[in-house]
């Protein structure tokens, strides 16, 4: 939050195991719960923010993984960043 980006309030979290070993967290929209596998907590901050603000975006956009409205909030949220940091107006 001190970055100025903000976690949705009723997001929780819970940790353990997926069956799949590649799966690293998901979100469960309808009961606003973002798992997160213990395997991510080895994972270099970066990687773990990373996660955490996908996950969020997920829940605020309710698109899923892997979709081109998906791509296409991540990159509309990375470019009103640049400009809003450069104090420029869109």
């Amino acid at each position: 939050e001190s970055c100025g980006y903000h976690f949705h309030p009723e997001l929780e979290f819970r940790y353990g195991f997926f069956e799949d070993k590649l799966t690293l967290a998901e979100i469960d929209l309808k009961q606003r719960i973002i798992y997160v596998s213990k395997g991510m907590l080895q994972k270099p901050l970066f990687c773990v923010v990373s996660m955490l603000i996908e996950e969020n975006e997920h829940f605020n956009t309710g698109l899923s993984d892997e979709t081109r409205a998906f791509q296409q909030h991540f990159i509309d949220l990375y470019a009103r960043q640049l400009l809003a940091t450069n104090a420029i107006e869109i």
